[in-house]
């Protein structure tokens, strides 16, 4: 099965399950509603039993209205009970289920109008609000978004009322006067057919759009895990949370450069799927470990990253979170080498904390997350001191002091005189 063929086969199923939810609440209603009637029936025939006598002189009708209710939301709690077990398994509801269901609903309303004509006057039960309980069934079917099933009830109902208006009234005599009673019925049942048509093609409208709109939710799903291997999943929330993207904003930030040595003469002397598989086994832990320290990565080179703890997101004491990554990173990359998972691999890491610009650079055809400003600079040249000092790990004296200088824990070296600054500056070495 290629690619394709199985995201919509996992579209397919997605929507089955959001079907199968609308029939869910289409059934959790009509239990309500019937639940409802029965609880008001009985309350209206002990409050106003007189009125009720008025209607119906024997009180068989009020028992097979009242069972009918009764055994109508028992039917459909149970069957919203059923559908919440397959929902909760991932299954979906055979079609055949769904016609099955939409049979037994309208016949069991004919049933019930046949049941009270043998007690009633049967033109009564034909032009009453009995006959309404189809239309209940033909509109509530627009919920299970399928347009042949809510014809189907329709054009269901309309031949069930129709076959019960001639049985119940025959035609009139040929050469007779006046029109038969069951003419005027026969257009009732018309009505519903087409109010069948009316709800399928309801449904066929509402269908489309949440077709549509569960695609464009999928391909704006898509693009954004496209986006979020570019960018730091952060900045991907960051950007998709107003129209225009963030403000520019001052804040203090940590910026972690991470550089891996001699990278460029092992590019050169291996063929390039083999550097891809070795830059894709370093950076893969080193990645997930500024991110579970709250760090974004905002710039991935060939040897190395830039990562920034405080923006867009800033969770706790950032200088901290970002000492914390570069020694869970060195130790990662020990532990890797040791095991043979990795080749022998040398780095360096340098942290400087500062005021720094973040949010969006750039035009309105194209625009980037950035961090500018003299923190970044700084961090870049902290980390490469290394090689002059020939250590693994520096942080600056802003740095140090945001960590609140552990007593013994670094070793001071300083003051150095960085590239492009004129004062010198304090470092610690941390590895």
């Amino acid at each position: 099965m290629t690619n394709a063929e199985g995201a919509k086969e996992a579209w397919r199923a997605g929507f089955a399950l959001q079907v199968a939810s609308g029939e869910r609440l289409r059934a959790g209603i009509l239990a309500a509603l019937a639940a409802g009637v029965a609880v008001v029936g009985a309350a209206g025939m002990a409050t106003f039993p007189e009125d009720y006598g008025k209607v119906f002189s024997t009180p068989a009708p009020y028992r097979i209205l009242g069972g009918y209710a009764l055994l109508l939301a028992l039917y459909e709690g149970t069957i919203r009970v059923l559908i919440q077990r397959r929902l909760a398994a991932g299954k979906t509801i055979p079609e055949s289920t769904r016609y099955g269901n939409a049979t037994v609903e309208v016949t069991a309303v004919s049933a019930l109008m046949a049941l009270i004509a043998g007690e009633v006057d049967r033109l009564a039960v034909l032009v009453g609000p009995l006959s309404l309980l189809y239309g209940i069934f033909i509109v509530l079917s627009v919920l299970r978004l399928s347009p042949a099933l809510s014809i189907y009830t329709g054009l269901l109902a309309a031949l069930e009322y129709c076959l019960l208006a001639l049985v119940l009234i025959p035609l009139p005599e040929a050469g007779g006067g006046a029109m038969g009673v069951s003419v005027y019925h026969l257009g009732r049942g018309t009505f519903l057919g087409l109010t069948g048509l009316a709800s399928g093609f309801v449904a066929a409208q509402i269908r489309r759009q949440v077709v549509r709109l569960v695609q464009t939710v999928e391909e704006r799903g898509r693009l954004l895990t496209l986006f979020g291997q570019q960018v730091s999943a952060p900045i991907v929330r960051e950007l998709t949370r107003s129209p225009d993207g963030p403000v520019s904003q001052k804040r203090r930030v940590a910026v972690m450069f991470l550089d891996i040595r001699d990278f460029t003469r092992f590019a050169t002397q291996r063929r390039p799927e083999e550097v891809v598989e070795y830059q894709n086994a370093v950076f893969g832990f080193m990645l997930e470990t500024v991110a579970r320290h709250h760090g974004i990565v905002n710039q991935l080179l060939g040897d190395g990253f830039m990562a920034t703890f405080g923006a867009p997101v800033e969770v706790g004491n950032s200088s901290a979170n970002a000492v914390a990554a570069g020694r869970e990173i060195l130790g990662g990359l020990s532990q890797r080498i040791n095991d043979g998972r990795l080749m022998p691999t040398r780095i360096g890491i340098g942290i400087h904390a500062g005021e720094a610009i973040v949010g969006n650079v750039g035009t309105s055809d194209r625009k980037q997350y950035s961090v500018t400003g003299t923190v970044v600079i700084l961090a870049a040249r902290i980390e490469s001191m290394n090689k002059e000092l020939g250590s693994q790990f520096l942080i600056s004296e802003e740095v140090w002091k945001d960590l609140g200088a552990p007593a013994g824990s670094a070793e001071t070296v300083g003051p150095v005189v960085l590239k492009g600054r004129i004062e010198p500056v304090s470092l610690f070495r941390l590895a």
